[in-house]
């Protein structure tokens, strides 16, 4: 298999690592034919308009979230502790995000005025 992806297949690499899904879960969720998906990253071909559009529904995610996630990305000023927690967040399985999201909800609630990071 040739390394060297495109851009867009990089992109979806990194977000079926971020879900903790492989291609043929990719393939299911997005509802297009895993000979389809494995074939762009054989071949190194981009997908078509169509096929990216049903990627990203399957990740549930926009086309514009798709494209501009790294400029987002490299626009934010965060601290080496807001880094440390993207990168261990990106790497939780969609389900423990959803549990750490709720935690940290329940915290914001439980803090009071009077209360402040040292």
């Amino acid at each position: 298999m040739n390394t060297n992806y495109n851009n867009i297949l990089l992109r979806i690499n990194d977000l079926c690592q971020e879900y903790g899904w492989n291609h043929y879960r990719l393939a299911k969720m997005a509802d297009i034919p895993l000979a389809s998906l494995n074939s762009m990253f054989h071949r190194n071909t981009y997908p078509s308009l169509p096929t990216l559009e049903k990627i990203c529904d399957g990740f549930q995610i926009s086309m514009k979230d798709f494209f501009e996630f790294d400029k987002k990305l490299h626009n934010l000023s965060l601290t080496k502790d807001e880094q440390y927690l993207y990168n261990e967040y990106r790497q939780l399985s969609r389900t423990d995000k959803k549990r750490l999201l709720s935690y940290v909800d329940g915290l914001n609630r439980q803090t009071t005025p009077n209360d402040e990071l040292q």
